[in-house]
């Protein structure tokens, strides 16, 4: 009787997976692929897609020794559809384009006019090779590869610096948002949500610009400017929105991490530093009568005095905080009237309608813009100060 110990019968195990264990077949090696960071949309004179990518060039951006090469490098080519310009783009470099890392799209502000965001978004969304978090944004008073081909000063990698600039930006300034994939996706395809990106421009000589001199003066010739939000209506850009606009829109839909604001008290101007900031919605329907609760709330710390005021007297810090909520109530207001005069619900009131009462909704959600445009408001603002730095008298 033949006998097969457990060690032999592994092995005859091991040879036989040994053919299936030698790849993935659609593997591909990391030196025959460009790393794209960015990817800028503009529209070409013929009515195609100009399609602009930011490939890395991994040697330039490591810790061993550079060369006089660029850390990036860009190609454009046009196409009838996105993808057709990506694949054309072949028989400009002998990388084969590699998006999972992705950090930046910017397309132009005729593209997101004219064009709308459903004409390229359908090609990410199907990719399945792309993450959903780099960040979106559209170039005003530029094309969309002027932003992507300025060097940066304090970046390597221009597509990164934009990325994280956006972030930052919203962060603690807050008239900005940093929109990923999938977000937009989704306010795409809700009925009671419109989408919104922020605007990038170039400050400055956007062709001396993109030249690596820009990036060894202590005063770049150019840089990108990340503005305020754009508000979208059926895919389509429709209005911009003022800075002020911007940041009540932040407030609304709570979306306001820190952020300062100066305000005149009596004879002064005190800034405010406003942190951990929050927002709650309520839909109150009454006889079909539709209302929208909103009620801010946060905590501000004084960072800044100009003037003479006493800031150890509770009464002078209660008339702060009454002339702040004032400024925060009519961000918000500024914000809310713009949206309703264009009829672009991007704050998601129509969810929440849908959400509390399913039935109204269906019978309002093929004419929400006209529903929208006459919404009652009411706004509450519940902030106070919490903090007045080390001192309490002003240095004058």
């Amino acid at each position: 009787m033949l006998r097969v110990s457990l060690h032999q019968l592994s092995l005859v195990i091991l040879v036989m997976l040994a053919p299936f264990l030698s790849g993935c077949w659609d593997a591909n090696e990391l030196g025959d692929l460009g790393i794209v960071f960015g990817i800028a949309i503009d529209k070409a004179d013929n009515g195609d897609y100009l399609v602009t990518t930011q490939v890395i060039n991994a040697s330039e951006i490591g810790e061993q020794e550079t060369s006089e090469r660029a850390p990036a490098a860009t190609f454009t080519e046009s196409g009838a559809s996105v993808s057709e310009a990506l694949r054309r783009l072949a028989t400009r470099t002998p990388k084969q384009f590699y998006l999972f890392h992705l950090r930046f799209i910017v397309i132009s502000e005729d593209m997101a006019k004219e064009e709308g965001l459903a004409s390229f978004i359908d090609l990410l969304s199907r990719h399945d090779e792309m993450r959903t978090d780099f960040s979106m944004a559209v170039a005003r008073n530029t094309r969309a590869k002027d932003i992507l081909t300025l060097f940066s000063r304090l970046e390597k990698i221009p597509a990164n610096s934009l990325f994280s600039t956006l972030e930052l930006s919203e962060t603690v300034w807050a008239p900005t948002v940093a929109t990923f994939l999938d977000e937009l996706i989704i306010d795409m395809e809700l009925i009671g949500k419109e989408p919104v990106l922020t605007g990038v421009e170039i400050i400055g000589n956007a062709q001396e610009g993109k030249s690596p001199e820009n990036v060894t003066k202590i005063e770049p010739d150019a840089l990108a400017n990340f503005l305020t939000i754009g508000a979208f209506k059926e895919d389509k850009l429709c209005y911009w929105m003022t800075e002020d606009q911007s940041k009540g829109f932040n407030y609304i839909v709570g979306n306001i991490e820190t952020t300062l604001g100066v305000i005149p008290v009596d004879e002064s101007l005190i800034s405010i530093e406003i942190l951990d900031a929050d927002s709650e919605l309520e839909v109150t329907v009454d006889k079909g009568e539709i209302t929208i609760d909103i009620t801010i709330t946060g905590d501000g710390n004084i960072v800044e005095v100009k003037g003479d005021i006493d800031l150890s007297d509770p009464k002078e810090i209660e008339k702060i905080n009454e002339v702040g909520r004032d400024r925060i109530k009519e961000l918000v207001v500024d914000s809310l009237k713009e949206a309703q005069k264009h009829q672009t619900d991007v704050f998601g009131f129509g969810e929440l309608v849908r959400k509390e009462d399913p039935q109204l909704w269906k019978q309002l959600k093929d004419k929400w813009g006209d529903e929208f445009a006459e919404l009652n408001t009411s706004v509450n603002v519940e902030m106070s100060i919490e903090y007045t730095g080390n001192r309490y008298k002003p240095i004058n």
